[in-house]
């Protein structure tokens, strides 16, 4: 899917990059990024997702959703989509009503899995049986 359609309906604050990319999934848990997926940075009850930034990069990748401007210096960020956005989780929940099946390929599908995590956010959407979208409860 193309990143593009997830954004469509964000209110952005700043664009680097572009947006014209293919993406494999949308995680706000740095571990679980993998190649070419987005990760989103939430800033949580304990934990900041802003922490895991260069995690999440090191594990592949490409393109972040951001709240708070973050020092990359150190990182070739070239070929990086990064995303401003005044809130994360809002932007997170927008994505979830935007990613619906009309912009995925026939190999991808979404099912809805209510479900509360260790952040007590409820999770909502899967893609290829994994939780990759929430929304706060």
């Amino acid at each position: 899917m193309l990143l593009q359609y997830l954004i469509e309906n964000l209110t952005t604050n700043e664009v680097t990059g572009t947006t014209n990319i293919e993406i494999g999934k949308i995680e706000y848990d740095s571990k679980k990024v993998n190649e070419k997926d987005v990760f989103v940075a939430i800033k949580g009850y304990s934990q900041d997702g802003n922490d895991y930034i260069i995690e999440a990069i090191d594990n592949g990748a490409i393109a972040l959703i951001i709240e708070n401007d973050v020092d990359l210096s150190n990182y070739s960020t070239e070929n990086m989509t990064i995303i401003k956005v005044d809130n994360s989780r809002v932007a997170l929940a927008k994505m979830a009503e935007t990613g619906d099946s009309s912009h995925l390929n026939s190999q991808t599908y979404i099912k809805a899995m209510p479900q509360t995590n260790a952040c007590n956010m409820s999770v909502y959407w899967q893609i290829r049986g994994r939780v990759i979208i929430t929304d706060t409860a």
